[in-house]
């Protein structure tokens, strides 16, 4: 069969392909050789047809720029240049203020990384890094963090407050007693302070009472409407909140501690903050003009992947006590494999909130370090002492700095 063999116009098979658009009959003659330089009577190769035909369904090949562009805008990093770039010309051309969020995950005694992260952020700045945002929000031992920036303490002594939390709460076996948390949260925040004494702060908590369990926050105003449309908003009165009962909700991990009050662990259900919704709300009822500046989340470090065993997600009915034990095994792994989806921090959750940032033109910034091993929200193991150590030394260093200048 010769594939270049040519009608009474000079047109081969490919000729008759092309300029019909049968693109797997194309592709099959040119697995097959056929020439695709053979012209017919006027000149024309296949490949002549093939641009006429893409010039007359396709936009012109100048207009080839719009549709790369248009796939480049895809990308994260184009967004987030993009997301820049537009509050960069929003502040040339207003007067007003941008707003900065600050997101701070749960993580228990990882919140050290989100502290070290703050750490080192600020030796960049002119200014305390808690200066440049109007919003923090939190949840679990991110809570206590933003409950504590709120107050006006410097990281400095916010690592000092981690610290005792480390040494004094999650002191022997879990659960442990609430009674020695509540004690802590009373002494730095008042056991009568309520949220109206404190600004720019939203807290998570989760409400067990019903089922499926719903997602609290405590913020420290109310909308302009009257009391029932603020309750059907879940906005209750920041004088009715205190703050140390609130960090107490946020906490109450379970297994870990007690719930209060029927809530329990904000990072059940958003481990992972976000609040941008909730400021938009305010801004359009409010009727103010708000503008984000950028978000910033910190996580408390990702945990390295692992390799899970599938072949032991096996529930039917045991055959026998080996199998018993396998598919109990099976069952408590997958178990934990639906636990972590729930509370993670990282993922599609980060993506989300990448993706609704970059869709407000809003820079999102994300920062999580991967972990060299999985580290418990209570774990005391070597990682988290050398962790413990290295905060430590630099406190050290520091004061030795300011002792010499004096």
């Amino acid at each position: 069969l010769d594939v270049n063999s040519a009608n009474e116009l000079g047109e081969t098979p490919l000729h008759c392909c092309v300029r019909r658009g049968e693109l797997s009959q194309v592709l099959s003659l040119l697995a097959h050789e056929a020439e695709v330089n053979a012209k017919d009577k006027h000149g024309n190769t296949a490949l002549h047809f093939a641009v006429k035909v893409f010039m007359f369904f396709y936009p012109p090949l100048n207009n080839l720029n719009e549709i790369v562009i248009i796939k480049i805008q895809g990308l994260p990093e184009f967004a987030q240049d993009e997301a820049i770039d537009a509050v960069h010309a929003w502040l040339e051309s207003n007067n007003e203020s941008l707003v900065n969020v600050l997101s701070l995950d749960g993580g228990g005694i990882k919140g050290l990384v989100t502290l070290q992260i703050l750490i080192h952020i600020q030796k960049r700045l002119e200014s305390p890094i808690i200066d440049y945002f109007t919003w923090i929000a939190g949840t679990s031992t991110g809570a206590i963090l933003a409950l504590y920036f709120a107050k006006g303490e410097t990281l400095e002594s916010c690592r000092r407050l981690y610290l005792m939390l480390k040494d004094e709460v999650f002191a022997g076996t879990r659960p442990y007693p609430e009674s020695k948390l509540e004690s802590l949260l009373k002494k730095h925040f008042g056991d009568r302070t309520t949220f109206s004494h404190y600004t720019r702060v939203l807290i998570t908590a989760t409400s067990v009472t019903i089922n499926p369990p719903k997602l609290e926050l405590f913020r420290n105003y109310r909308l302009p409407l009257s009391d029932s449309e603020n309750q059907k908003q879940g906005y209750k009165d920041p004088d009715d909140i205190l703050v140390w009962k609130c960090a107490r909700y946020s906490c109450a991990a379970p297994t870990y501690f007690s719930l209060l009050d029927g809530f329990a662990d904000g990072g059940i259900i958003a481990n992972n903050p976000t609040i941008l919704s909730s400021l938009n709300l305010y801004s359009d009822l409010k009727k103010k003009r708000l503008r984000l500046g950028c978000v910033l989340s910190l996580g408390t470090g990702k945990k390295p992947q692992e390799i899970v065993d599938v072949s032991k997600f096996d529930f039917r009915i045991p055959n026998g006590a080996f199998h018993g034990y396998n598919m109990v095994c099976g069952a408590l792994k997958f178990m934990n494999i639906l636990k972590e989806q729930l509370t993670s921090s990282d993922g599609e959750c980060v993506r989300r909130a990448r993706n609704f940032s970059h869709a407000s033109q809003v820079p999102f910034f994300r920062f999580s370090p991967p972990l060299a091993q999985n580290v418990e929200l209570d774990d005391d193991r070597e990682e988290t002492a050398v962790l413990k150590n290295v905060i430590t030394s630099e406190t050290d260093k520091r004061s030795t700095v300011q002792v010499r200048h004096l």
